[in-house]
């Protein structure tokens, strides 16, 4: 039997998946929930009670290991310590401010913290709340610098859900209900594979930005995750990234690197950019930001973010939550911890752990087309058959076995494993091979 503490436990399952109490609740759901936002079925969801480190716990007392870090955000794990000291330290002080009037004291350290994390010194920043808010900041700022209202972003991007980043968002499952409150100020170029042509792909933006010269739209900045998270742990070659930069500044146009998912040690570096030493002009995060909080960024370089113009007593971008004293004082402390333990470098040592185990399942599982990612964040790629969403498939029977996995990839045929960057090697190393018995069932 497991005598773990909780946090560092194996999964332990004492109940049908999902259990009577989780049914019950799914069944309360769907009286009160908007249809299309959690997919209830008889096998799914389970409901969560009480998270740790690398475990969940959910209502019907069963115990499962987490490879998803709540959709990569608990990369220091669930309900770290110190981070809830600082939210219940910063909540008996002040639990809420006026953000752009008269702001909280934390935020200036927040602030400060940030900008020097910013590969470019004399970096600014603009406080929000969710991903998707911080990629609009990043958008009206790149038309306030250039004047030029145009954007290039890629297939298969995932952006937020907002009508903003609907806008360059690469997935038209999200994008097409909606297709006719959209605007039309974006062109959508080909996301590169690792083994694809870096000068095809930089041979296809550069004609698409040509072809932008002639219409109201032309381009002002591309945006680009480094690594495509929900299109399925999607890498681009080596040194892609650099060029891309290289690029933008031939032609004198903004980078904007969305960093939300793969930023604060996810990869394998502080941030994804680090690993080809790419400064942007502007840099998006959040999720692990806080690990806990609805809180976001967009950090930038001095000479972009300057021009934002000043109105009197306005603010021409903000929300009621801006600067949330809560969320500054858990980022300050959740960052200055990931960086103390050095978690990206756990990250990368432990990512090459898990690709050389991996890497064999390829000899017996003829169902595995391809094992990609980068740190802690990794895709397994499903041969693609008749049957679409077969990462679901396998993340549902997972679950049954106390393993938490998300979907991914445009087909649903990719298995996203993207853990707590402090999941412990007995859990990860149990995690595979539970993993492992699943796909050969599915095989």
């Amino acid at each position: 039997m497991d005598t773990q503490p909780f946090g560092l436990n194996l999964a332990s399952i004492q109940t049908t998946i999902p259990g009577p109490r989780s049914l019950e609740l799914a069944a309360r759901l769907q009286k009160v929930e908007t249809p299309g936002v959690t997919h209830v079925s008889h096998d799914f969801p389970i409901f969560w009670e009480k998270a740790l480190g690398s475990n969940i716990q959910d209502v019907d007392g069963n115990i499962y290991v987490d490879l998803t870090a709540a959709f990569g955000v608990a990369n220091l794990g669930h309900s770290p310590p110190i981070g809830i000291s600082a939210l219940h330290e910063q909540a008996l002080k002040l639990s809420h401010g006026m953000g752009d009037v008269h702001p909280p004291a934390i935020k200036i350290e927040l602030l400060e913290l940030l900008t020097s994390l910013f590969p470019e010194k004399n970096a600014q920043a603009l406080l929000s709340t969710s991903g998707a808010d911080a990629v609009e900041t990043a958008l009206k700022s790149a038309f306030l610098a250039t004047d030029r209202p145009g954007i290039l972003c890629f297939d298969g991007a995932y952006h937020g859900l907002s009508y903003g980043t609907l806008n360059v968002s690469g997935q038209n499952k999200f994008r097409d209900p909606f297709l006719k409150q959209l605007s039309s100020f974006t062109v959508q170029a080909k996301f590169p594979k690792a083994h694809d042509s870096i000068d095809q792909s930089f041979s296809d933006i550069e004609r698409l930005m040509k072809e932008s010269e002639k219409t109201s739209f032309p381009i002002g900045a591309i945006l680009v995750e480094p690594i495509q998270g929900r299109a399925g742990v999607i890498v681009p070659p080596k040194g892609w990234l650099f060029g891309l930069r290289k690029l933008t500044e031939r032609h004198q146009i903004l980078l904007i690197v969305d960093e939300i998912m793969t930023g604060f040690g996810r990869t394998g570096a502080r941030f994804a950019i680090n690993h080809e030493n790419v400064c942007p002009d502007l840099l998006c995060v959040g999720k692990a930001l806080t690990g806990m909080l609805p809180f976001s960024a967009c950090l930038g370089r001095k000479e972009v973010m300057k021009t934002w113009p000043t109105l009197a007593g306005e603010a021409l971008h903000t929300s009621t939550f801006l600067g949330h004293p809560l969320g500054c004082a858990v980022a300050l402390t959740v960052i200055k911890e990931i960086e103390r333990l050095n978690l990206a470098d756990r990250a990368q040592k432990m990512g090459i752990h898990l690709f050389e185990k991996m890497q064999r399942w390829n000899e017996t599982m003829p169902i595995i087309q391809e094992i990609r990612g980068k740190g802690l964040m990794i895709g397994v790629e499903l041969q693609k058959s008749n049957q679409t969403g077969l990462a679901f498939e396998v993340a549902k029977k997972a679950l049954k076995k106390g393993l938490i996995l998300l979907p991914s990839g445009g087909d649903g045929n990719v298995v996203s494993i993207t853990p707590p960057l402090t999941i412990s090697e007995c859990q990860l190393d149990w995690a595979l091979s539970t993993l492992k018995e699943v796909l050969l069932s599915v095989s």
